[in-house]
């Protein structure tokens, strides 16, 4: 994900429009080779006020976990438990 990408995912945060961040949240976890930035956005949208972008970022998570073998686990479980 480039600079220009980064820009793009946080507007779509910043907007909070819950369907665009249903299907954000799946490309991030899907494409993102930066497993910090994807982290970090999965973890911000875990506690979002939509159980459905709530939802999505905890399957997002999951994608990560496979993805790259590992996360950093002293910062997701808490965030998995809480949505």
């Amino acid at each position: 994900m480039d600079a220009d990408q980064q820009r793009e995912l946080e507007r779509v945060i910043e907007e909070d429009d819950p369907e665009e961040l249903l299907a954000l949240l799946i490309e991030l976890a899907l494409s993102c080779e930066d497993r910090g930035f994807a982290q970090a956005c999965c973890l911000r949208l875990a506690r979002h006020g939509n159980v459905d972008v709530r939802g999505n970022a905890v399957l997002a998570v999951g994608h990560l976990a496979r993805r790259f073998g590992e996360l950093d686990r002293a910062q997701v479980e808490p965030a998995i438990r809480a949505a």
